[in-house]
């Protein structure tokens, strides 16, 4: 099994699976250009049961 792992960029959230995705979707629809500031919007999907979160309480950001 491969270990992913990620979060944001100040690091106050972080997150790992070893699971494999249920859905990876990449898309260029205006909605997702606006949302990511970018040409397209990318979007990793686990089942919540497949992900440990860490980090710091991000509710209190």
């Amino acid at each position: 099994m491969t270990e992913r792992t990620g979060g944001c960029v100040c690091g106050a959230m972080r997150f790992r699976t070893t699971a494999e995705p249920s859905r990876i979707t990449i898309c260029h629809c205006t909605w997702c250009q606006r949302r990511t500031g970018t040409a397209f919007g990318t979007e990793v999907v686990f089942n919540s049961d497949e992900v440990e979160i860490t980090g710091r309480d991000i509710t209190r950001l």
